[in-house]
């Protein structure tokens, strides 16, 4: 009686240190799933502020008189006359912030007039500054400088100062700073175009819409849309993965510039009579 007692209090005493060593493995497993799934979502978080889709048509593009007066505002105004260029050259040039906020020096081509994109600058509250190389081959491009984006980008390296300058990822020479000597970033432009709009709207009856620097690179392929541009050429200086996002913006057209395209086009049609 007694050995089986023994036995039996040996046998239980086995089963509970298994149990002990199951839940612990358990717990272990439990804890790598937990942090492989925070891995995983913060892989994927990452990869949706990276991937963001910034090529729908927006509810605000500007027409040519908002262009205008928010031009001349923010050039004769003593607090923002120092973000004139960067608007301009936005409004020029069709960046998305990302590609214009990650230029540097070696992307200007002011021989050909070119502006070389192949990267972009991203800031993520846990990691900090990063560069990623576009998604897609339509992301590498070079988008040409217009007279107004040249002169810009010209006063902008004019009144560069020679400060400490950060390198990220392997890039330096960044063009657009902070008062910390770090680039600037989407969010940046966010609250300089708020600031702005609000102060506009303050001192003017004629109010401008809500505007971020998307608004401005849609403002940018709107005008050049309605313009009558080749929707492939359009496709590639926007740097579209496909041409239905171009061809979103020729919807987007206004009844006068769909009424001057139908006139544009029956005087020619007139033309080729008369000469035949």
């Amino acid at each position: 009686m007694v050995a089986g007692k023994s036995e039996n209090a040996s046998h239980l005493c086995h089963l509970k240190r298994s149990d002990l060593h199951m839940s612990y493995a358990v717990c272990r497993m439990q804890k790598v799933k937990s942090a492989g799934l925070k891995g995983m979502q913060f892989h994927n978080q990452r990869e949706r502020k990276s991937r963001t889709n910034d090529d729908t048509v927006p509810k605000t593009v500007l027409t040519e008189e908002q262009e205008e007066k928010l031009l001349a505002f923010a050039k004769a105004d003593k607090t923002y006359s120092k973000n004139y260029d960067e608007i301009l050259i936005l409004l020029k040039t069709g960046l998305r912030i990302s590609e214009f906020g990650g230029l540097t020096l070696p992307d200007l081509d002011f021989e050909n007039r070119l502006v070389n994109i192949d990267h972009q600058l991203l800031r993520d509250t846990e990691i900090g500054y990063y560069i990623e190389t576009p998604k897609t081959k339509s992301g590498e491009r070079q988008v040409p400088m217009v007279e107004e984006a040249y002169q810009a980008f010209k006063r902008v390296l004019a009144n560069r100062k020679n400060d400490k300058r950060v390198e990220i990822d392997g890039y330096s020479d960044f063009l657009f700073l902070n008062r910390k000597n770090y680039p600037k970033v989407a969010s940046d432009y966010n609250g300089m175009m708020k600031g702005l709009v609000k102060k506009y709207n303050k001192y003017n009856e004629d109010k401008l819409p809500h505007i971020t620097p998307h608004s401005l690179r849609h403002t940018f392929c709107t005008n050049y849309a309605n313009a009558g541009m080749n929707p492939k050429a359009l496709q590639y200086i926007m740097g579209h993965a496909n041409i239905a996002m171009t061809l979103n913006y020729y919807a987007h057209a206004t009844f006068d510039s769909a009424m001057a395209e139908m006139k544009r086009l029956n005087k020619e049609k007139q033309q080729e009579r008369l000469v035949a």
